[in-house]
């Protein structure tokens, strides 16, 4: 089974390591980091974590989507059952070391589109699922009312499809501009300390210490000039408002919010209003805000679980 996964603004592939970790653990599976020649590989392995089987999860990389990739059914040991998950985590425009500085709608549409369209995704005989998180989720859905026949579901995190009335939108690409300046005035490691304490991140300091740390390891490989274009170029107010296409998802779609994130929660409420599908659903996280997948991850990984069982009867045929 294989799954798309794009992190938050800020954020990196590697962010979500210690949930396919404990997604691996749940289903008697084990992770292994991508080893794709070229790519540049985040540590796989999560504290305290025993996965008890065998999986191949690709993708915990600051690479391009030309890297992010699994390793081939050809190149799959024989023993592996079609049915363990194939990670792909690539770190988004304006993040990584070396990110790509071309971050608008039509920029990350494409990237996105690049790693969902690598052979080993749409070959899949498993279902094909989207996995997104905040920023993550807007590029996503972006991808997913662009190009719906790429996947048989989607799972969306603490996600928004745009903010819907022209004036706040114009707003908020003020606001994001301010932000982008006080980036290059406070250079990576301030802002990033800034960011961490603004109301809808601050809740990440409950994550449990050590995913935490490294988390924020990670993040300090970012760049004044890649985070700057992803706020000026991607940014909410920057992004089209995607609210009169949500009724034209037709794959199942799980939402899943933090119960103290009361906004996100609301957004998700009014989605699945719109959505189509009978096994769409919306999950309330108890005890999380907006990061629920790290917060409660174990509760997170369950609805995950639940939702991929409900969703296989959809499974593709192959040709």
């Amino acid at each position: 089974m294989p799954i798309l996964a794009l992190h938050g603004f800020t954020g990196c592939g590697s962010d979500f390591a210690p949930f396919a970790e404990l997604f691996a653990a749940s289903r008697s599976e084990r992770v292994h980091p991508a080893t794709d020649p070229g790519s540049k590989l985040h540590p796989a392995s999560t504290p305290g974590i025993k996965p008890v089987a065998t999986n191949i999860v690709s993708g915990f990389t600051t690479a391009r989507p030309e890297f992010v990739k699994g390793r081939s059914d050809s190149a799959r040991d024989s023993t592996q059952p079609e049915s363990l998950t194939d990670w792909h985590c690539p770190d988004l425009p304006g993040h990584g070391p070396d990110p790509l500085l071309y971050c608008s709608p039509s920029a990350t549409l494409q990237f996105v589109h690049k790693a969902a369209t690598a052979a080993d995704i749409q070959q899949a005989k498993t279902p094909r699922i989207l996995l997104a998180y905040s920023m993550g989720a807007r590029a996503g859905l972006l991808h997913a009312v662009n190009y719906p026949d790429s996947w048989d579901a989607l799972i969306l995190i603490s996600g928004n499809p745009g903010i819907e009335d022209a004036t706040a939108r114009a707003e908020r690409v003020k606001a994001d501009e301010a932000l982008a300046q006080s980036l290059e005035r406070m250079g990576v490691a301030g802002f990033l300390d800034f960011w961490q304490e603004t109301p809808l991140v601050r809740s990440q300091q409950t994550i449990p210490s050590a995913w935490r740390k490294t988390m924020l390891k990670n993040r300090q490989h970012h760049t004044v000039e890649g985070l700057a274009a992803s706020l000026r170029q991607f940014g909410q107010g920057s992004c089209p408002n995607l609210w009169p296409q949500i009724g034209q998802l037709a794959m199942p779609v799980c939402l899943i919010s933090g119960a103290k994130d009361t906004k996100y929660t609301e957004i998700a409420t009014r989605m699945l209003e719109r959505l189509p599908h009978a096994k769409s659903r919306h999950a309330i996280i108890e005890a999380a805000s907006h990061m629920p997948h790290l917060e409660q991850a174990e509760a997170t990984v369950q609805v995950v679980n639940d939702f991929g069982r409900a969703i296989v009867p959809n499974r593709r045929v192959s040709d």
